[in-house]
């Protein structure tokens, strides 16, 4: 076998060396490259993520006060206030009825919901005759908006899955 090497021509001697040190140079290029384009795709997919949680963040925020800005518009409304004041579901239902399909089909909202304190439930635009049951319980949204006073949201988990609820507080009459 050394006799074989010592036999060699000197270009041979040379060029086994040089092919060897190419053929290593192009495969350390290879893993560099290869390891550094893997870096970048994760840091590029961790950016995209993100940037998606963010949207997603932002969606919920701006759903959450969505649903609390018609809250307390609708709770501003002195009919629906004074029908609410005098427990009259029938006129309540009257009021808002013809405007609930609007909502649901053009914009997706599938419960519209009248309370009155401490959390009872008063009227479901959704299913008219179901009222009168405890909600202290279940709805922290409620409790906070009737506690406070003021509008409230968030995320609640209910009949129809995970929603996004906007409660408004009490409403003071002045009459």
């Amino acid at each position: 076998m050394n006799r074989w090497l010592h036999d060699l021509s000197l270009k041979w001697k040379l060029l086994i060396p040089f092919l060897f040190l190419a053929m290593a140079g192009a495969i350390s290029l290879f893993i560099v490259s290869y390891r550094f384009e893997n870096s970048l795709i994760h840091v590029n997919e961790e950016k995209q993520l993100r940037h998606q949680y963010r949207v997603f963040l932002n969606d919920i925020e701006l759903k959450k006060n969505m649903a609390m800005s018609l809250a307390h518009l609708t709770a501003q409304n002195p009919d629906v206030a004074g029908a609410l004041a005098a427990r009259d579901r029938q006129r309540l239902l009257n009021l808002m009825e013809p405007g609930y399909p609007v909502l649901k089909n053009l914009y997706g909202m599938e419960q519209f919901h009248f309370h009155v304190p401490p959390a009872t439930s008063f009227l479901r635009l959704h299913a008219p005759e179901r009222y009168g049951d405890e909600m202290a319980s279940f709805r922290p949204t409620i409790v906070r908006a009737v506690q406070t006073g003021k509008s409230v949201g968030g995320i609640e988990t209910g009949v129809f899955g995970l929603s996004i609820r906007g409660v408004h507080g009490p409403v003071k009459l002045k009459l």
